[in-house]
């Protein structure tokens, strides 16, 4: 998957947490407006990775894409210190390219389909 369309998935997942749990969001907004894109190595850890916020009982939104026939793509998690902790093994999305690169010709070798995470955070950096 192209590193834009990744990029746009967290958007979309992002967008869909603000309808899900809009009392969080509008907290969030209120208070912070700091955010995160994380990466896993593939689906399977993507997977795994819901598995272990649901099991830790942090609110999460699921992105599935239309155009992929309804695969999922992207997270969004609730900024709190919990959310913080479980997800603090993972890299920053999208570090190692620069802006001499035009972000939509850049495939990565290790951000398959279904890896973007965004974050809603209360802390900055």
């Amino acid at each position: 998957m192209l590193i834009s369309h990744q990029a746009v998935q967290g958007a979309h997942a992002l967008d869909c947490f603000s309808v899900e749990y809009s009392d969080i969001h509008k907290a969030w907004h209120t208070q912070s407006q700091h955010l995160a894109f994380l990466v896993v190595k593939d689906r399977e850890s993507l997977f795994a990775l819901i598995a272990k916020l649901e099991s830790k009982n942090i609110n999460i939104t699921i992105f599935r894409e239309p155009d992929m026939g309804y695969d999922t793509t992207a997270i969004a998690v609730e900024p709190t210190e919990r959310a913080k902790k479980a997800l603090s093994n993972l890299p920053l999305a999208f570090q190692n390219y620069y802006k001499r690169q035009p972000l939509n010709s850049v495939r990565s070798e290790n951000l398959l389909v279904g890896t973007t995470v965004g974050v809603l955070s209360d802390v900055e950096g």
